[in-house]
């Protein structure tokens, strides 16, 4: 039982070494995105500037990749680390602080500071890309069908993935929030 244990604990520790190596990434990634098309955008000649968008969106895209993968690691932790680190640690009645957020993310006074937040980097990275567009036009129907492509996927993404974790984190909440430590009713049939 010890040997599980600390099986799982150790693959505890390795999911959330990800997860911190992950948002490491992210941001840096972000940082280093937005610095490269602010630079390219005002010192980039018109013509290389059409590529803007396709740029942005390759951005945006990595951004979600990495947010999708720290998502997908949280819930396989919630799902199947947490109760099997309870069910050997024998604790019970935990929500723990997934739980415990996701409860308070769906309330209405905290939905646009979370939106804000999830969607700082495509935002950043639409409005390059449509500032693009309008300083520099594509010069031909090709490019204008991929920047209006590029445009459309920025934020397409975040938002199905925003959709579907939001969908399944909403399965996993108690109707309330402290309903995680109420006593369940046992049932005593004879």
């Amino acid at each position: 039982m010890r040997a599980a244990l600390d099986v799982t604990l150790a693959e505890f520790n390795a999911l959330r070494s990800e997860i911190v190596a992950r948002v490491s990434g992210q941001t840096a990634s972000v940082g280093i995105g937005v610095t490269a098309l602010g630079a390219f955008f005002t010192f980039g000649s018109s013509t290389a500037a059409t590529f803007i968008p396709v740029a942005a969106m390759c951005m945006s895209l990595l951004t979600a990749v990495n947010w999708y993968w720290i998502q997908f690691i949280g819930m396989y932790i919630r799902k199947h680390v947490w109760p099997r680190l309870q069910q050997l640690g024998e604790q019970t009645e935990s929500p723990g602080w997934e739980r415990f957020s996701a409860s308070l993310a769906f309330k209405p006074k905290f939905l646009p500071f979370g939106a804000m937040f999830d969607y700082a980097a495509p935002a950043t990275f639409l409005t390059f890309a449509v500032l693009s567009i309008i300083q520099t036009p594509p010069t031909n129907v090709a490019l204008w069908v991929l920047d209006i492509l590029c445009v459309i996927l920025i934020p397409a993404a975040p938002v199905w993935m925003a959709v579907t974790f939001h969908l399944e984190a909403e399965k996993e909440l108690p109707s309330h929030p402290l309903e995680a430590r109420r006593p369940r009713p046992v049932n005593r049939q004879t």
